[in-house]
């Protein structure tokens, strides 16, 4: 979901440009619903990309999964635990690319 161009054009404002990514894993977003349908309201887990002040640089941030089971019930490492595992997994290879 590109924010600015959707903030642009509903509300004609302008804000950092940014990008929203849906990062699901579907078995692991499967399993946490048959175990406990209220986490759909936290799923996909999302990253955002934003461009930093003066467009040279970028900025990627998610939030833990971990974080975000401790807000239900089933706060099951075996749940979270591989998805969070893949998240940062995906931010390291994100870190390892823009220094190459």
């Amino acid at each position: 979901m590109d924010t600015y161009a959707i903030l642009k054009a509903k509300l004609g404002k302008e804000t950092d440009r940014r990008v929203i990514l849906g990062a699901c894993l579907p078995g692991a977003a499967y399993e946490a619903l048959a175990q406990e349908p209220e986490i759909a309201a936290l799923l996909p887990c999302n990253v955002v990309v934003r461009k930093m002040e003066g467009g040279e640089s970028s900025e990627v941030m998610a939030v833990s999964p971990a974080a975000m089971f401790s807000l239900t019930s089933m706060n099951d490492p075996a749940m979270y635990k591989p998805v969070e595992e893949k998240l940062l997994a995906v931010l390291d290879d994100v870190v390892a690319a823009a220094a190459e």
